[in-house]
């Protein structure tokens, strides 16, 4: 194991779960995000605890974070996610991790 691989190995033995990351595909004549074939990632998911919204109404609450150790994924806010128990979930917000090394991982906020 080398130094560049160190932080995301020791991440992966964390995450024992599995979510799908469907990528959109662009948008059809309604408007509507069209999306393609989801591909599995290992993850370490997190349920948030508080995240500093007071309403229920709210659509953006964060109710989750997903840690996916990966050195070349990419997702934005229009892709989905399907978490282990089948429900898939709006994703709030993208937070790519690097170090001196490059790309560890990508923590995806995400919602109800």
């Amino acid at each position: 194991m080398t130094a560049a691989t160190a932080f995301r190995t020791e991440l992966l033995d964390l995450a024992t779960q599995t979510v799908t990351i469907i990528p959109s595909t662009g948008k059809n004549n309604y408007g509507e995000y069209t999306y393609s074939t989801g591909t599995q990632y290992k993850a370490y998911i997190q349920r948030v605890q508080s995240s500093g919204m007071t309403l229920e109404q709210d659509p953006f609450i964060i109710e989750y974070r997903a840690y996916i150790p990966h050195a070349t994924l990419t997702v934005s806010l229009s892709d989905e996610i399907t978490f282990p128990d089948g429900k898939t979930r709006p994703i709030i917000s993208v937070d790519v991790r690097y170090d001196q090394y490059g790309q560890q991982a990508v923590v995806l906020s995400v919602g109800r």
